[in-house]
């Protein structure tokens, strides 16, 4: 009987851009032109697009390309139309969001004022249109290199650290500490993660929260002195995570605001067997491919393929699928793992393109246990009961039990 097979499914996600400083703070003058946005009335000038909340006060509901300077600054304006802006975006409005998407390839760092007091949900939200073509691509890229610059205590600050957002003080507090930003989340056989944060400058310390669940709340927390990494046992079912930086001035500890939270679930990992490997070929004889079969493990689980690309060196993701054992199509059980792929996905500057297999290329193919980790608030934070909104759930590869294996189409038939 023909094997029966969990075919992998193909997955994806947003991305992101670079770094830079900032020009004086700026105010914008007003412009005469008026239009309907969502049916509300809004003023537009040559670089934003604003409302009239109050006597004295306007929110940013987006910009224009103009506002985003040839360093790729965008610096929010204390006042438009002779009015205190006081807030970014609106609640039932993502123009500012779709502003940001729009030109998120050219924006390196973002300012913002203090006069602004709320920033809404998500109104600050930057990827790319286009797609990353790997896991890994994508978490390096996420806001990675966008520096946002604030005053201490300002919603500015707030949004910046409760997002994980690279973010610089400036003004009378500006040597005040930041909060740390966690970088690496690694799963250990299901049952354990790591953490690791970069360095707080001036900080003496850090302290490390976790909880199962918030409803029985953050608990003490642990000083890990100035190591930069904690380890700790953890439900399969995941764990929440923040870290904090402090030091002692003048015999009083200064804390910082904590890190984004990080939901992780650690990678369940088995012992992955070859059974076969395969050529393909598609429906009309063209566009040749592998067909990789693994034996099934008794548990369910998770996997993800990755490719390494012969031209570049860099690793793309061919699919990221989960099985169980008793997974079945019609009556009978898949018997194998499969991973059947005839091109990859590449990313070439800023557009993500489909790479065939070359005939006589040796590719290098690598297929291991996924972590699953998520941005525990989204972007500020939500609270539901006694859970937190998930946002942006970020995939990325564990290979301490990972099959790795070299092939070549021309040598198989």
């Amino acid at each position: 009987m023909k094997a029966k097979r969990i075919i992998s499914i193909l997955m994806a996600a947003g991305m992101v851009l670079s770094s830079a400083a900032f020009p004086a703070a700026a105010a914008e003058t007003a412009g005469s032109s008026y239009e309907y946005c969502a049916g509300a009335k809004t003023k537009v000038t040559s670089k934003f697009v604003y409302k009239i909340t109050g006597k004295n006060s306007v929110a940013i509901l987006g910009f224009k390309k103009k506002a985003v300077n040839s360093k790729g600054m965008l610096v929010f304006p204390a006042k438009l139309g002779g009015k205190k802006v006081t807030k970014l975006g609106a609640k039932k409005s993502s123009s500012l969001s779709e502003s940001f998407e729009a030109n998120a390839y050219k924006i390196k760092s973002v300012k913002i004022p203090d006069t602004v007091k709320k920033i809404e949900a998500r109104s600050i939200h930057i990827y790319s249109r286009e797609q990353p073509a790997s896991i890994s691509e994508l978490r390096r890229s996420k806001l990675a290199n966008i520096t946002f610059y604030c005053t201490h205590g300002s919603a500015g600050e707030k949004y910046a650290a409760e997002n994980g957002f690279k973010y610089k003080l400036y003004g009378e507090n500006k040597d005040f500490l930041t909060a740390p930003r966690i970088n690496s989340e690694v799963g250990i056989n299901g049952s354990s993660v790591k953490i690791s944060w970069k360095a707080v400058s001036g900080a003496e310390g850090y302290t490390v929260y976790s909880a199962e669940e918030f409803a029985n709340g953050w608990g003490k927390g642990t000083d890990v002195g100035n190591t930069l990494s904690f380890s700790n046992e953890a439900s399969s079912a995941g764990c929440y995570y923040k870290v904090e930086a402090y030091r002692i001035v003048n015999g009083k500890k200064e804390v910082s605001l904590s890190s984004a939270i990080k939901y992780v679930v650690p990678a369940k990992q088995f012992d992955l067997k070859l059974v076969s490997k395969n050529r393909i070929i598609d429906g009309n004889g063209r566009h040749p491919g592998f067909w990789l079969d693994f034996e099934k493990p008794d548990e369910e689980g998770n996997v993800i393929a990755e490719i390494k690309d012969p031209y570049d060196g860099k690793w793309y993701t061919l699919g990221y699928f989960s099985y169980d054992s008793n997974w079945e199509d019609g009556f009978e059980p898949y018997e194998y793992i499969s991973v059947s792929f005839n091109s990859y996905r590449k990313t070439i500057g800023n557009k993500v393109y489909a790479e065939s297999i070359d005939e006589d290329q040796t590719y290098t193919v690598r297929v291991g246990f996924p972590v699953f980790v998520s941005d525990a608030v989204s972007p500020v934070t939500e609270k539901y009961g006694n859970y937190y909104y998930h946002d942006t759930l970020l995939i990325h590869n564990q290979f301490d039990k990972s099959v790795t294996l070299d092939i070549k189409l021309s040598d198989l038939k």
